[in-house]
């Protein structure tokens, strides 16, 4: 298979092989962190932060699952895009919550 393909088509997989279990684990984190702060804010009961959670889990869940047929974050685009998202959905959090609101 070596000679056919340099890149598993697999995020996970690429992390593994490239970066070890140290480099997996941290990409695991990177995803994970996210996940638990969207997921967090569905248990507020405000409708807003309803949304917003919804929409943020969707985003890094999608992430997540095309990570497993092919190597996003290998694409310089698409880190800038997951950086850009993971921003504003955490701007749309903070600006939400009453302590952090200007």
């Amino acid at each position: 298979m070596h000679r056919f393909t340099t890149e598993p088509h697999n995020q996970y997989l690429f992390e593994l092989a490239a970066k070890g279990v140290f480099g997996l684990g941290s990409f695991l984190l990177l995803l994970a962190f996210p996940l638990a702060i969207n997921f967090r804010q569905l248990t507020r009961g405000d409708h807003r932060a309803l949304a917003i959670g919804m929409v943020g889990l969707t985003v890094f869940i999608v992430y997540a699952v095309a990570g497993m047929t092919i190597t996003l974050f290998d694409q310089r685009r698409m880190i800038h895009l997951f950086g850009f998202m993971y921003a504003i959905i955490l701007y749309l959090h903070l600006s939400n919550d009453p302590k952090w609101a200007p």
